[in-house]
């Protein structure tokens, strides 16, 4: 979540084989020592207003579709999340 007004765009692609959706923002980037940790169930950053599930959910079920999750970023240069799932 940012804290602070900012862009968020999400860009969609397709092909004969791999469908492909990357969410990018402009946040404050996601340091490495807590990007390692990010699709583990129950970690949290946001103390208790989190639960710690959402990334994790959204990594397994992507992964049961035999897709992919990645993330890709850095301090001050925002973060984009790529979700690639196979075509039909």
């Amino acid at each position: 979540c940012m804290e602070n007004p900012g862009r968020v765009s999400i860009t969609v692609s397709g092909g004969p084989e791999t469908c492909s959706l990357a969410v990018t923002d402009e946040g404050p980037g996601i340091p490495e020592e807590v990007r390692e940790k990010i699709f583990n169930l129950y970690f949290t950053t946001k103390g208790k207003r989190g639960s710690g599930i959402g990334l994790a959910m959204a990594y397994r079920i992507t992964q049961l579709h035999r897709g992919t999750l990645d993330v890709e970023s850095a301090p001050g240069k925002g973060t984009t999340f790529f979700f690639r799932l196979p075509a039909g």
